[in-house]
């Protein structure tokens, strides 16, 4: 495994750290830490001390902001599927990250991947 990838997960920790401390009910953070503690638990086994217990805490965090009625966690937690609310979450997350990272990325195509769910 090389440095670079040995580096990551500490990196996402560290970041979802700090991003605890100082945002913990901002609908931003709940969506987007939610998401990727729910479908990467192993990832927060560390902070969380057991997988089913990081996977049940990323999706209360999904289910928080879902609530607020947030359209990236209505997306994601839910699998919503109407196309206007699609397309406004695409406008999120072209506010939210740069198009040219991997996370945009990412983002749009599970997005898409919705999209092409429901034309079946």
């Amino acid at each position: 495994m090389s440095a670079k990838a040995q580096l990551a997960p500490r990196v996402l920790l560290d970041a979802f750290k700090i991003a605890t401390e100082k945002y913990s009910n901002d609908v931003d953070y709940l969506w987007f830490y939610g998401y990727l503690i729910s479908v990467f638990p192993e990832h927060f086994v560390s902070v969380y001390s057991d997988y089913l217990k990081a996977e049940n805490t990323g999706k209360q965090m999904l289910n928080v902001a879902s609530q607020m009625q947030y359209t990236l966690a209505i997306i994601f937690n839910e699998k919503f599927s109407e196309k206007d609310v699609l397309e406004s979450g695409k406008k999120d997350l072209e506010n939210m990250f740069d198009k040219s990272t991997e996370v945009y990325n990412y983002f749009i195509k599970m997005i898409e991947l919705i999209e092409s769910e429901n034309k079946k």
